[in-house]
């Protein structure tokens, strides 16, 4: 998709102020041409914007779908953005929230991302990142669950890990997973090694020893990378608001 220069400004603005070209550390660098799926911490608005402008291969990235409908664009960002505020002075939040959405919402429709649904509609999100993997894309997505894990990663979501199995079974190839790890303050992305898709794994079992690998990996590179503050995927205000939804998010994305 061709960039307006709307979004081509917004990105100079993102490079210069906000994530400015790191350098990437490979553990196990892909082969040419090979596609696979990179599962980043979030680390605020950190992790997107550095894996959506650095990323050197053709890519997709998971988006929830929340944040590219134009009547519900507005609340999610006054709930997931602003939840801490939403006790106090809620007009001018809300109209903050109005404004973030309008500029935000163009930006993203341009980024060419996969809608990321809940319940039956997953099988959308499932069959469009299917065929983004056969057009040659890699595919990104930010898993964290707002379960804390360690300082540098919360737990998983294992959704994301059916990927494995549905394109197993659409091409009879074994996809790799690769744990990723996004410090702007350390100016680095690191990639690590990756796991591979195990058919012969009873499904539910390899969708949990996926998700585990790559929170494990990321655990594991962020602690040994050079001294750095980590940025939290939830803040504190968002625990605050919304901490009852932690064990069961269901209810908290019924709301939308």
């Amino acid at each position: 998709m061709k960039k307006t220069l709307y979004m081509r400004f917004f990105c100079f603005l993102a490079r210069t102020f906000v994530a400015r070209k790191p350098q990437a550390l490979y553990e196990e660098k892909p082969e040419e041409g090979e596609c696979g799926i990179y599962l980043a911490n979030h680390s605020g608005l950190n992790g997107p914007a550095n894996m959506y402008l650095y990323f050197d291969r053709p890519k997709k990235i998971w988006l929830i779908h929340y944040v590219l409908e134009k009547d519900k664009i507005e609340y999610f960002i006054f709930q997931d953005f602003f939840s801490g505020k939403v006790r106090k002075h809620q007009k001018a939040w809300r109209l903050l929230s109005k404004i973030v959405a309008v500029l935000l919402r163009p930006l993203l429709e341009q980024a060419d991302g996969i809608p990321v649904f809940h319940g039956e509609r997953s099988r959308e999100t499932m069959q469009n990142t299917v065929e983004a993997l056969d057009a040659g894309n890699n595919i990104v997505i930010f898993p964290e669950s707002p379960r804390k894990f360690s300082q540098y990663v919360n737990e998983l979501y294992t959704g994301f890990a059916d990927i494995g199995r549905l394109y197993y079974e659409h091409t009879g190839k074994k996809l790799k997973f690769y744990p990723t790890y996004v410090s702007t303050e350390l100016r680095t992305i690191f990639y690590g090694k990756p796991t591979e898709y195990q058919p012969e794994n009873e499904p539910t079992a390899e969708k949990q020893r996926i998700a585990d690998f790559v929170r494990d990996g990321i655990d594991r590179i962020a602690a040994a990378a050079p001294n750095h503050t980590p940025v939290p995927f939830c803040t504190k205000e968002w625990y605050d608001a919304h901490g009852e939804h932690i064990e069961h998010m269901s209810g908290y994305w019924k709301q939308f």
